[in-house]
């Protein structure tokens, strides 16, 4: 890959507002809310402030954020659903553009793992559309 193309970085969570860190606005002492390390590459790199879900639900939400589709048309609508390994995920685009892909954190994509349970199964590279060595079948 060539020196010149920035690295990415995409940093998705649950249960967090939009101005849950410091650089977003988030002044609450009361909350005991301090996001050092984002706030640091929230300066260095690009931020984007001004979003919304597509649906207020993990599963969903994740599935929309890596295909850029709506739930309903990946068949993506509840928690605990398998993402077909047909869709075209963020992963596979910059993959497709030479860059080293990974996926760290939970999945939440695998109707396999255990409901409600975030186990090493559900993070295992075979249930994954976004390790480095995946590619999307044909």
């Amino acid at each position: 890959m060539s020196e010149s193309r920035p690295n990415l970085l995409y940093i998705f969570a649950d249960q967090m507002r939009g101005r849950d860190m410091n650089c977003a606005g988030q002044t609450d002492v009361q909350r005991d809310v301090s996001t050092p390390n984002l706030d640091r590459l929230a300066a260095g790199g690009l931020r984007f402030t001004n979003a919304t879900s597509c649906i207020p639900v993990c599963t969903p939400a994740r599935a929309c954020l890596l295909t850029g589709r709506f739930p309903l048309t990946t068949g993506m609508f509840l928690n605990d659903l398998q993402l077909s390994s047909r869709e075209c995920t963020i992963a596979h685009l910059a993959r497709n553009e030479g860059y080293d892909t990974a996926y760290v954190g939970k999945w939440h994509l695998d109707r396999r793992a255990p409901l409600g349970l975030y186990s090493s199964r559900a993070s295992a590279p075979g249930l994954r559309f976004v390790v480095r060595d995946h590619l999307r079948p044909s």
